[in-house]
């Protein structure tokens, strides 16, 4: 990151301090308010923002909680002209994947603005994707001279969302299975079948602002005849993320390719 600070003046009395900003390295959580602070800016005056994504540079953030760029509420009459260059990126995070049963989470913001903000996207601007739901736990439980034994089949985590890295696929059920036998707690030969459960699979990570999807239900071995199931229920996606959280404050040059929704 290369910054410059300039000052001006706006008519004779109100002074106008002026910074540009190169990220030239991927980093996460840019914080405007943070980066002049460290130049020395007071936190009164206004300031006129340069900011330039620099080609192949991914901006994101460790947690959905935090957008990738938060240029904050500035002074009044402040300005911020805000350049991604070709193929350079600014992310939200994506949202966890839910255990067995449970809901993905909801993806994070890639961008946040509170200060009228001029964007010339040329590289895209992408919110979080929503975690996968957690699969189905399936349950079978021998009746008749099985009455004691139960299979459960867990199922499988869902997966990441999409944030610095590609959106993940979920995780498989797991399984159990057993014989069913003839006389009463003998579960050992296979003289009526087998039975068994497998838990469903958890849902695939939501690309680029996507949503997840939801967990699979996973299924039954019910062909003995001291076979019966249940299962409980599969957890949803996580919803995709803000791609913008402030568009009411944003003028775009150009606005190129932007992913997830656009708020406030």
């Amino acid at each position: 990151m290369l910054p410059m600070m300039t000052v001006g003046m706006i008519g004779s009395v109100d002074p106008i301090e002026n910074y540009n900003f190169t990220l030239g390295s991927s980093e996460d959580e840019w914080v405007l308010d943070t980066e002049l602070t460290a130049l020395g800016w007071g936190g009164v005056a206004p300031v006129n923002v340069n900011i330039t994504i620099s080609g192949s540079v991914q901006i994101g953030s460790t947690t959905t909680s935090n957008p990738g760029m938060n240029l904050g509420t500035m002074p009044s009459t402040s300005t911020i002209t805000l350049t991604i260059n070709s193929s350079g990126e600014l992310n939200g995070r994506g949202g966890a994947g839910g255990g067995a049963q449970s809901s993905g989470s909801a993806g994070g913001t890639a961008l946040y603005t509170r200060t009228p903000t001029t964007i010339i996207n040329n590289g895209e601007i992408n919110a979080g994707g929503g975690g996968g739901g957690g699969g189905k736990t399936t349950t079978t439980t021998g009746s008749g001279v099985c009455a004691t034994v139960t299979k459960t089949g867990t199922g499988g985590a869902g997966g990441l969302g999409y944030g610095n890295a590609s959106a993940a696929s979920g995780s498989s059920g797991g399984t159990q299975s057993g014989a069913c036998g003839t006389s009463p707690g003998d579960c050992s030969s296979s003289s009526e079948g087998t039975y068994g459960a497998t838990g469903g699979t958890g849902g695939t990570g939501g690309g680029k602002g996507a949503a997840g999807s939801s967990g699979g239900s996973g299924s039954h071995q019910t062909t003995s005849s001291c076979a019966a199931g249940s299962s409980g229920s599969a957890g949803s996606g996580g919803a995709g993320g803000s791609a913008v959280d402030g568009v009411s404050n944003v003028t775009y040059s150009t606005k190129g390719t932007v992913n997830g929704s656009e708020d406030n």
